[in-house]
């Protein structure tokens, strides 16, 4: 009896550890889809004027440099990278700079500190 009380708390805690990955991974993608639609609504202005600077940029680039070019020196970058840096940390930029963006929560804070502040100074 003992084996079967064991096994079914292993099966018990296995459960719970899945639903608590299952509730960080939902986390995780509501509090992304949060930071892209405020990112689109310009909550955050210097992040969204760093972003349109940065697509003038690369389509000034793919304007001057053919689309072809551009390709290979990207696949070359991705092919050597473990050759170029062994210690290299994977990271995606995108998402990093996405997470810079407030959440809906973040803003409503923000919004209550910045009332309490300017009312205080009155």
């Amino acid at each position: 009896t003992k084996e079967k009380g064991k096994s079914f708390q292993t099966k018990l805690r296995q459960l719970h550890n899945l639903l608590l990955l299952v509730q960080t991974t939902s986390e995780y993608i509501a509090d992304m889809c949060e930071r892209t639609k405020n990112f689109f609504q310009w909550s955050v202005p210097f992040l969204c004027w760093l972003a349109m600077i940065l697509c003038m940029i690369a389509a000034v680039i793919t304007y001057i440099v053919p689309l072809r070019y551009i390709l290979l020196i990207i696949g070359v970058n991705k092919l050597t990278k473990r050759l170029r840096k062994p210690n290299h940390i994977p990271n995606y930029e995108l998402l990093d700079f996405i997470s810079r963006s407030p959440t809906n929560l973040q803003l409503v804070k923000f919004k209550e500190i910045s009332v309490f502040n300017y009312e205080k100074n009155k």
